[in-house]
């Protein structure tokens, strides 16, 4: 085989291969209104004044949370055709949550959107 010329180790092609900056710094974590954990102090409140839990905990249920909702969401298209109704995502609760508690979400879920089209 023939010798690679010294074209093809130009600087150009290392510079992809060099482990970049940005890639060492930290995780940021998104915005506030990206969390589904930013309501916890209000929840908190009602249970007990004063009451609060610690930032690892918190993310901990940030990431629970976000799993099964993009769980519920997966198995929701997959059953869409064109466009996901409520239909469709009490299926997928019922599907990927077991008995009581996926009724139990599913009444709460359809008392919520009420509650929001009735404030519209």
């Amino acid at each position: 085989m023939a010798e690679p010329s010294c074209e093809t180790y130009s600087k150009e092609c290392l510079a992809g291969r060099e482990p970049k900056a940005e890639a060492a710094k930290a995780t940021v974590q998104p915005p506030l209104t990206q969390q589904f954990c930013h309501q916890h102090p209000q929840g908190s409140e009602q249970v007990q004044k004063g009451l609060s839990l610690l930032q690892k905990p918190v993310s901990v249920m940030h990431l629970t949370v976000k799993d099964t909702f993009e769980r519920i969401t997966y198995e929701a298209s997959r059953l869409a055709h064109s466009t996901i109704t409520s239909r469709e995502s009490q299926t997928a609760m019922h599907l990927l949550l077991p008995g009581e508690i996926g009724k139990h979400i599913v009444s709460e879920a359809s008392e919520a959107f009420i509650r929001y089209t009735r404030r519209q």
